[in-house]
C-alpha cells in the first residue's frame, strides 16, 4: 500500500498575513457612506462602533500573559475544565474548546518582526468561537454585511477578554489572544470545534464557517481535546459552492487539497485548499470593505447541517 505523502507544519511569521504586508489606513474597510454604493450611515455608524470597542478590547489585552489575582483555587482538572465550558457560554461564546499548545501553531514573530515566544507553562488554551449572523453576512448592502463582520469580531473579543479575566481570578496566568500571536483554526480543529475547509476557514457543527476564533493561553490544568490541528472536512472535496461564489476567485477549484502554496501567505507544511490571500485582499481594497460571501453561501451555514467530524 502507498503511504501518502506528508509534511511537517513550520511555524507561520505574522508578518506575511496580508494586513502586515499591506497595511490599511484607518477605517480603509469601514466603507464610505452613500446610498449610491449601497452603504448607510446606520450600518457605516456600526461598523465604526464594532471596530473602535475591537480594537480598544484587544489593545488592552495585548501584554503578555497576566498574572493571577491569588493562588490558584482548590478545583481540580476536571471541574475547572466544565467551569470554563459552562461559563464561556455565558460569556457571550456559541462553540468553546480546549487545547493543548503546540510550538507549530504560535507566530514565529510578530507584526513587527519581534520573536513570540509563550511561557511553557501556558501548556492550555481555551478557543472560543462567536457566531456571524448569515442572513446579514449576505445583505445586499456591502456595508451592512460589513457591519455584522466587525460586530461578531467585538463580540468575540469581549468574550475572549471576560475568560482571559475569569481565570486570572481563580488564580491561573492567562493571555486573551483574538488573531494575533497564534493560529487560531488549528487550534481551533485540536479543541474540537471542527474541521479545515475548502475556503481556508474553520467548519463548525452548529454555525459553519460564520464564527469568529480566538483563544486564550493559559497554565490551568484543563482537560485538552485530542484531534490533529491538520484535519479536513472530506464534504468539501465535492463542494465548490464557496470557490465559485468567491468573487475574487480566491479559492481553489481542485479536488484533493495539497501541500501547495500561492504565496507567503499560506503556511508551510500544511495539507489543505490553499487560498490566494493577495486577491482576496485586493478585491476588499476594491469594494472598500470586508467580504464574507464565502461564509454566507456554505452549506453547513445555511443549514446548519450536522458535521461528520
Amino acid at each position: 500500500m502507498t503511504r501518502k505523502k506528508t509534511m511537517a507544519p513550520q511555524r507561520f511569521d505574522q508578518r506575511q498575513t496580508m494586513f502586515a504586508v499591506h497595511p490599511p489606513a484607518p477605517g480603509a474597510f469601514d466603507g464610505v457612506p452613500g446610498e449610491s454604493q449601497g452603504h448607510s450611515m446606520v450600518a457605516y455608524a456600526k461598523t465604526r462602533a464594532a471596530s473602535r470597542t475591537f480594537d480598544e478590547l484587544q489593545n488592552a489585552c495585548a501584554c503578555g500573559p497576566k498574572v493571577p489575582e491569588k493562588e490558584p483555587c482548590s478545583l481540580g482538572p476536571a471541574e475547572l475544565t466544565q467551569a470554563v465550558l459552562t461559563s464561556a457560554a455565558e460569556f457571550g461564546a456559541d462553540a468553546v474548546g480546549i487545547c493543548a499548545v503546540r510550538e507549530a501553531w504560535i507566530y514565529s514573530c510578530d507584526h513587527s518582526g519581534a520573536p513570540i515566544a509563550l511561557p511553557k507553562r501556558c501548556d492550555r488554551a481555551v478557543v472560543l468561537a462567536v457566531a456571524a449572523d448569515v442572513d446579514r453576512l449576505q445583505d445586499a448592502q456591502p456595508l451592512a454585511a460589513n457591519a455584522e463582520t466587525q460586530l461578531s469580531y467585538a463580540r468575540s473579543v469581549f468574550a475572549t477578554s471576560l475568560m482571559a479575566h475569569f481565570l486570572q481570578v481563580l488564580g491561573w496566568e492567562a493571555q486573551a489572544s483574538t488573531n494575533d500571536t497564534a493560529l487560531s483554526i488549528p487550534m481551533a480543529v485540536e479543541a474540537g470545534l471542527g474541521l479545515l475547509g475548502r475556503s481556508g476557514l474553520l467548519l463548525t457543527d452548529t454555525h459553519g464557517s460564520a464564527v469568529r476564533l480566538s483563544k486564550v493561553f493559559t497554565d490551568a490544568p484543563l482537560e485538552a481535546a485530542a484531534r490533529s490541528g491538520a484535519e479536513l472536512q472530506p464534504y468539501c472535496r465535492r463542494c465548490r459552492v464557496c470557490a465559485k461564489a468567491c468573487p475574487a476567485q480566491a479559492i481553489s477549484m481542485d479536488s484533493e487539497p495539497s501541500y501547495t502554496v500561492t504565496g507567503p501567505w499560506n503556511s508551510q507544511g500544511v495539507l489543505r485548499w490553499p487560498v490566494h490571500a493577495q486577491r482576496c485582499y485586493d478585491h476588499w481594497r476594491r469594494i472598500g470593505s470586508s467580504c464574507s460571501v464565502c461564509q454566507a453561501v456554505c452549506p453547513f451555514s445555511r443549514q446548519k447541517k450536522q458535521l461528520p467530524l
